[in-house]
């Protein structure tokens, strides 16, 4: 069985400019959103709310824009 699951990406401090996908490869992500989030204080795109896939076979991509913040360079809705 499927159920949400939460992707914990790690503090942003790490390397400006690394790069996260997060992808829904199994296709139940309109069902099972995946929520992404950050350790500690980290915020994605200056919002403290993570950010979600909830399409299926969607995926996130996500940039390290500094030491505390993450972007969100694009979501693919793929249906």
């Amino acid at each position: 069985a499927y159920g949400a699951v939460t992707v914990t990406i790690p503090t942003a401090q790490c390397i400006p400019g690394r790069m996260f996908i997060v992808k829904d490869a199994d296709g139940y992500a309109s069902s099972n959103n995946i929520s992404i989030t950050c350790e500690g204080s980290q915020t994605i795109d200056g919002s403290t709310t993570t950010a979600v896939v909830q399409t299926n076979k969607g995926a996130a991509t996500l940039i390290c824009f500094s030491s505390t913040e993450w972007f969100v360079l694009g979501m693919n809705d793929i249906a």
